[in-house]
């Protein structure tokens, strides 16, 4: 396995990396909306930051970046302002419980898709979905927390007691995206009884983005590490991976996990189940 993790602030480290050495950056920084009250969650990541995953990418290459829907503006303003250009907007969309109070439930988190200079190619034909429809893989991505062994049967169809609640904030036939690709949840084993980390984002979701951006072999780069899902979806994918994390709690877990999970897949389209 091929990979790096940083520990320290990633303004400090990126600066350590050589022009154009990446071929993506793939991350999942903060939201910007104080979750629990921490600090480290003031702001979506800082224009130095993404100044210099620009000038780390190579030119043609794409970043893909998570956000929260009431800040993914300041996300793409910002990696505007660093001289990025946005290309697309994708979504992973998810079921959720019922809202409490006036308050609507997320069932989504935008992705925004950038390009450093002229666009290079995505891998579509790579990422085209098996099974008897071969689609083409769209910009939405969809976790449901209903029991998994329902799927074959599940018709989009939510009542007051499935696990997953109703789409609150999506307006359509959430059932048509099953079409595409289904993106299963974190597991409780996937993540680690030892994992403190708030957000962590499935393997399996990483990986098709990575895939989708990433040249067969290339190296990936995640700013914001957190506990290592991308880590751990680019090493299983062959990749050479590139991680910063501040908090050392979190690099540790990154290495058990890797240890754990990190092992090569040769056969992507087992990474999805799709309906």
């Amino acid at each position: 396995m091929n990979y790096t993790i940083h520990t320290g602030d990633n303004r400090d480290i990126l600066k350590t990396l050589a022009d154009n050495s990446v071929d993506a950056v793939v991350t999942d920084p903060p939201y910007g909306i104080n979750f629990l009250g921490k600090n480290w969650d003031a702001d979506t990541g800082s224009l130095e930051t993404y100044t210099e995953c620009l000038r780390v990418l190579r030119p043609g290459g794409y970043i893909l970046a998570f956000s929260a829907a009431r800040t993914y503006h300041h996300l793409a303003i910002t990696l505007e302002r660093s001289g990025f250009e946005i290309r697309d907007q994708l979504m992973w969309l998810y079921a959720t419980k019922m809202p409490r109070g006036n308050n609507l439930k997320g069932a989504h988190d935008p992705i925004c898709m950038a390009v450093k200079g002229s666009p290079g190619p995505l891998n579509i034909d790579e990422c085209r979905i098996p099974r008897e429809t071969m689609r083409y893989p769209a910009n939405g991505v969809t976790r449901h927390t209903y029991n998994e062994s329902q799927a074959d049967n599940w018709t989009g169809e939510y009542t007051v007691n499935d696990r997953g609640g109703y789409p609150h904030n999506v307006i359509g036939e959430v059932a048509d995206y099953q079409k595409y690709f289904y993106c299963p949840r974190t597991t409780s084993e996937e993540k680690g009884d030892y994992n403190q980390h708030p957000t962590v984002k499935p393997v399996e979701l990483m990986k098709y983005l990575i895939k989708l951006v990433t040249p067969v072999g290339g190296v990936v780069l995640d700013p914001f590490n957190g506990s290592g899902s991308t880590g751990i979806a680019a090493t299983q994918l062959g990749m050479t991976y590139i991680g910063c994390e501040l908090d050392p709690l979190h690099v540790e877990t990154t290495h058990r996990r890797l240890r754990e999970w990190a092992t090569p897949t040769t056969h992507f389209e087992d990474l999805f189940e799709c309906h």
